[in-house]
């Protein structure tokens, strides 16, 4: 009994660890020259690797940038900004404004919807499982037809420009040191929780889905190691 109740209460503090939540900044300074910005702090917690948007203040706002929290301090907070592209229409005109200081910076904009990197379904329930509040898009839509978009081997430009097509922030990946949950653009670790492998015999490559990963070259392709290659992923 004892141990079960020890295992509730480690859960119960990993599932509420990361905050989803939509975090209001203002812009203190801006340096054009170099593309970034001081923020005002926060009474919340802000981590490094963290992105959001910039709104400025022209009629009820428009979308100027994109913003990447490079720098946390007790009284002020640090970031770069470029081109706002996550939602970029090649048909339509992107306004080019640039971010002035008392523009709001919103961060975690897309944090409620994620992608699960496991190599078994029972991992891929458990990760589902530890944040209940993030929605997880179906890892289906991550794996790769013949000819089409998706993952054949794991790579931080694929994984980006997928998550910009669905408008997921976050991406959970499996690997030798447990469940790393991170920021789909930036691509920095924001949280890490150890997790057993209840099936360590079960591994699909390159992720557990319910559709296999194809590519024209699958009959000369060597055969990877799932751990191997999203350690080598990470440790980038």
């Amino acid at each position: 009994m004892k141990k079960f109740l020890a295992l509730f209460l480690s859960l119960s503090v990993l599932v509420f660890a990361f905050d989803i939540d939509v975090l209001k900044l203002t812009i203190q300074e801006v340096n054009e020259d170099e593309k970034t910005l001081v923020l005002s702090a926060s009474n919340k917690e802000v981590l490094v690797g963290e992105t959001g948007i910039i709104v400025h203040k022209i009629s009820s706002g428009i979308i100027s940038n994109s913003v990447l929290i490079t720098d946390v301090q007790s009284d002020k907070i640090l970031a770069k900004y470029d081109k706002f592209t996550l939602l970029e229409q090649k048909y339509l005109p992107t306004p080019i404004v640039k971010p002035k200081k008392g523009d709001e910076v919103i961060l975690r904009s897309f944090y409620s919807r994620g992608f699960i990197v496991a190599p078994n379904q029972k991992l891929y329930d458990s990760i589902k499982a530890l944040y209940p509040k993030i929605h997880f898009v179906s890892s289906d839509l991550l794996i790769a037809d013949v000819g089409g978009k998706g993952i054949i081997d794991p790579s931080k430009k694929g994984f980006a420009e997928l998550c910009k097509i669905y408008s997921v922030g976050l991406i959970a990946i499996y690997a030798s040191n447990g469940v790393n949950l991170l920021d789909c653009q930036s691509f920095e670790v924001l949280e890490r929780n150890a997790m057993e492998n209840p099936d360590p015999k079960e591994v699909m490559y390159p992720l557990f889905a319910r559709v296999p990963a194809r590519s024209f070259w699958d009959f000369i392709r060597p055969k990877k190691d799932y751990f191997k290659e999203y350690d080598k992923l990470l440790s980038k």
